[in-house]
């Protein structure tokens, strides 16, 4: 069995939106614990941010975060999440958007992992 089936398993609610939540504060966590997050300050957060991982950007100065984001019920998109410090921005933009078409806790989850990987390099 894999990870994110036994985390599924641990999971009592049957709410997709509370389980996908869950789900995402474990692996931040774990994110957090293994120092893979080193841009706390640009961070994006809301109540509709269910997880941001923070991935290479396009150049060195650039830091960039790929969210896992709640458009309404059961909905989801990927957002990746940019700031290019050398201009001297403060804030995080949005600049590319990708919609999940799943409606299993696991299966959004597991979209958000895979693009998280190859943006990732692995």
């Amino acid at each position: 069995m894999g990870i994110l089936e036994t985390l599924l398993n641990e999971i009592e609610s049957n709410d997709v939106d509370q389980q996908v939540r869950e789900i995402c504060d474990k692996i931040f966590d774990e994110e957090k614990e293994k120092g893979n997050i080193k841009h706390f300050n640009n961070l994006p957060s809301g109540p509709n941010i269910f997880l941001a991982l923070e991935v290479p950007g396009r150049t060195k100065e650039e830091v960039a975060f790929l969210a896992l984001e709640r458009e309404m019920s059961q909905r989801y998109i990927i957002v990746l999440w940019t700031n290019a410090r050398k201009k001297g921005l403060d804030n995080m933009k949005r600049s590319k958007a990708t919609e999940i078409r799943e409606n299993e806790a696991g299966k959004i989850v597991k979209e958000y992992v895979k693009i998280f990987k190859f943006m990732k390099g692995e």
